[in-house]
């Protein structure tokens, strides 16, 4: 199947008098911009109103027609391609559909296998720590390899339990920093609020003892 177009001529260009109107009117305009008329001559300037009106029309009126008499082949020939457009559609939408659900499902069937992954790795890991933590959508590709995203979630379990391993060792605030990890998965947000929260400990200290200070 292919489109094949025959020769078209293309519409000869329109010739009327352009250049003896358009010489005509801009000697008019430059003396229309200049011209006062008198309470006299308002009836005159009625007249030299309505003849620029009525030129204006038969202008517009003829480039109408003209453009109607040229768009007639054109229109006829748009609408046909519209109609075979249509109905190439129909199959291209059942194609496309069908590529779709193909798609989907082996989205799916490598979902469940990375899922089925992830879960063998449960004696290696936090038991909070879930797929969708570390979840990146780009692994439903089919371009990316299942080699790749073992490798990919490998490391980033392994990760995981070396930052623990670096929180559980701060020598205050431990624990919340650890449960800020947990929603986190950041080492250096957890570790800045261990530091605040000592900080704070610190302060409320110093004003405890300020305040003893004062009462004694």
């Amino acid at each position: 199947m292919e489109l094949k177009v025959e020769q078209v001529a293309i519409p000869e260009k329109i010739a009327f008098n352009y250049e003896e109107l358009k010489l005509e009117l801009s000697d008019k305009v430059k003396m229309y911009e200049t011209l006062v008329y008198t309470d006299d001559q308002i009836k005159s300037a009625k007249a030299d109103r309505a003849d620029l009106n009525r030129l204006k029309k038969a202008l517009n009126d003829e480039r109408i027609r003209r453009e109607k008499e040229y768009m007639q082949p054109f229109n006829a020939f748009k609408a046909q391609i519209s109609e075979i457009i249509g109905i190439i559609d129909k199959p291209v939408a059942l194609i496309d559909k069908q590529i779709k659900e193909h798609e989907e499902q082996q989205r799916q069937e490598k979902k469940k296998k990375i899922d089925d992954f992830f879960d063998s790795q449960i004696p290696y890991m936090p038991v909070w720590l879930h797929i969708s933590m570390i979840w990146d959508e780009k692994w439903l590709n089919a371009s990316v390899s299942m080699k790749s995203i073992q490798e990919e979630i490998g490391a980033r379990i392994e990760s995981v339990r070396s930052d623990l391993a670096t929180l559980s060792e701060l020598p205050e605030f431990s624990f919340e920093a650890i449960e800020t990890y947990k929603t986190t998965l950041d080492l250096n947000k957890s570790i800045a609020e261990g530091h605040r929260l000592s900080e704070m400990q610190k302060r409320k200290a110093e004003q405890e003892r300020i305040k003893a200070g004062q009462e004694k």
